[in-house]
């Protein structure tokens, strides 16, 4: 792995590549993170419409599972209270029939464990029958320890209803003794007066207490596909299932009386109503549905309770902050999955732009020095004089010519000329400026564009200097070459106004350089003041001539 990663380092095209690799790698995160913060933003504003719709659907379960369960009482202690033998037992008051019914409720209760007790009680309140359930286990509880229930509400209730008609007590603690059962067993009772035929008054009650840990066990299981927690509260306020164990039955147990839902929330609790529907309170979000079965109108006092849908305000964090991260790792999945991908196009792009770089450099530059060839020597020249056209600046275009560079090559080779003209082309784009150009026209012939000079004197100024940098020595592979050189200058407008003119006037100027010496330079207009001085002398000798 590491020869392979050292391998691609090496390559020529790998800093391009990783260049557009990175730009691609930014381009996808950037893109990624747009699309996944949309897609996490419209999460959130649809979170609670979508999470309130499927906690309400849950409160319907349970309050529709929790009727069901009215139901099945009311039709079960209906059954009950028209036993035959019960029948029997009111009309000839036989006791032996007690143990006949007794046995009935003893089989009844097998077959339905969620029931507590099942009792027949007689008109002055007193257990005649009692059938306990414990852990699954249905029992007749022994003669001796039947007790007198005729101060409990559901036996005052039950005894004044018409025939077939319940009552149901209110959702609370068993009590035995006078005391409350310890561990608690929450007990929901109902109860339904038995007569006599062609008896006005009732003979007794039958009593169901229903197991209300079945109740709370629904939800419980309920609570496996709600979002949060599942809360039952009595209409009073109380819980009977609560956020935390210790403030439940605080109608019940005088320790807790002041555990109640209004006091944990009590912005949400004017808002529970008869309906269904859901809150939303700093504290969190609340879906409900105000249980009251629809139950015969033989049946009274139904209970009235609340089902809610308790979603803290931490849970919906937790949800919103669990949709980041789902976000996130799929954006981190995308990515990597991306990356190869991404550098076969960083490679592919990378070629490309290498080959068109290749081809620019072919046409536009020099393949030896690296310097402007002719043909980028003539665009720039043109450019030029458009940009100085509109903005009336002057500009110099420099020839320039070695001197002594066939002996270089004769003694040296031509390895050492290649080498020779490198070092003097660098040498000579070191004496301008970036804007400036410096070109190699073929064979040992440069050239030099100097753009918005000021005067003539700094076109002057940078061809002495790039005559005195050519005649230092250079420093070659193979030895030491000193060459010279003549510059030719050709100034615009002042000498001519077209490329091709411009460039007619340096070479003229350079030529001039050379036969007057070499190593130096020579501007046009000093080439046309000598001619014409010139002119004047052979005119004037052949007017003397003439006259003699």
């Amino acid at each position: 792995m590491r020869k392979l990663i050292r391998i691609i380092k090496e390559h020529q095209r790998y800093p391009l590549t990783a260049r557009i690799f990175l730009i691609l790698c930014v381009s996808m995160v950037a893109i990624l993170t747009a699309i996944f913060s949309q897609s996490y933003r419209r999460y959130n504003r649809t979170y609670l419409s979508r999470i309130t719709t499927h906690e309400n659907h849950v409160v319907t379960q349970v309050s529709q599972e929790i009727e069901h369960q009215f139901d099945m009482m009311v039709a079960d202690i209906r059954i009950l209270s028209q036993l035959n033998e019960l029948n029997d037992y009111i009309a000839t008051g036989d006791t032996q029939l007690l143990d006949k019914i007794a046995n009935e409720f003893l089989l009844f209760a097998h077959s339905k464990p969620y029931y507590l007790q099942l009792r027949f009680l007689n008109a002055q309140g007193r257990e005649m029958v009692r059938i306990d359930s414990e852990s699954g286990h249905a029992y007749k509880v022994d003669e001796k320890h039947l007790q007198n229930k005729s101060q409990r509400d559901y036996f005052q209730q039950g005894i004044q209803l018409e025939n077939r008609n319940v009552y149901f007590s209110r959702f609370d603690l068993n009590v035995e003794h006078g005391q409350v059962v310890v561990p608690y067993q929450p007990t929901l009772r109902c109860a339904t007066p038995v007569y006599a035929d062609n008896e006005t008054c009732p003979c007794g009650v039958v009593v169901l207490n229903y197991n209300g840990a079945h109740l709370l066990d629904l939800l419980e299981r309920m609570q496996n596909i709600a979002q949060d927690t599942l809360l039952l509260v009595n209409k009073d306020g109380y819980w009977l299932r609560g956020l935390n164990p210790d403030d439940e039955w605080g109608f019940v147990l005088p320790q807790r009386h002041d555990k109640r839902f209004s006091t944990r929330f009590p912005l949400a609790w004017p808002h529970l109503d008869d309906s269904a529907g859901q809150v939303v309170t700093p504290q969190g979000v609340f879906c409900f549905r105000s249980l009251h079965p629809q139950l015969p109108e033989s049946v009274l006092n139904a209970p009235h309770w609340f089902v809610v849908s308790y979603l803290s305000d931490a849970t919906i964090s937790r949800a919103k902050m669990a949709s980041l991260e789902h976000q996130f790792n799929m954006a981190m999945i995308l990515l990597l999955l991306a990356i190869v991908p991404a550098w076969i196009v960083s490679l592919f792009v990378a070629e490309i732009i290498h080959k068109h770089h290749e081809l620019k450099m072919k046409v536009n530059y020099d393949s030896l020095t690296g310097l402007a060839n002719r043909v980028l020597f003539s665009d720039r020249l043109e450019q030029l004089l458009w940009a100085s056209e509109r903005s009336s600046h002057q500009f110099a275009v420099l020839f320039c010519d070695l001197d002594g560079f066939k002996a270089v090559n004769d003694t040296l080779g031509h390895d050492a000329g290649d080498e020779l003209l490198i070092a003097l082309g660098q040498r000579m784009k070191d004496l301008v400026r970036k804007s400036d150009t410096v070109a190699r026209l073929g064979g040992d012939e440069f050239a030099v564009l100097l753009a918005n000079i000021s005067s003539v004197h700094v076109a002057e100024m940078i061809a002495s200097k790039v005559v005195d940098q050519l005649s230092q020595p250079v420093e070659l592979n193979n030895g030491r070459a000193q060459v010279g050189g003549s510059v030719g200058i050709a100034l615009y407008p002042d000498h001519a106004k077209t490329s091709k003119g411009l460039v007619t006037c340096a070479d003229q100027a350079m030529y001039e350089a050379k036969r007057s010496g070499k190593g130096r330079y020579y501007r046009y207009d000093q080439i046309t003041r000598q001619y014409s001085a010139e002119m004047t002398k052979a005119d004037r000798f052949e007017r003397e001539h003439d006259e003699n």
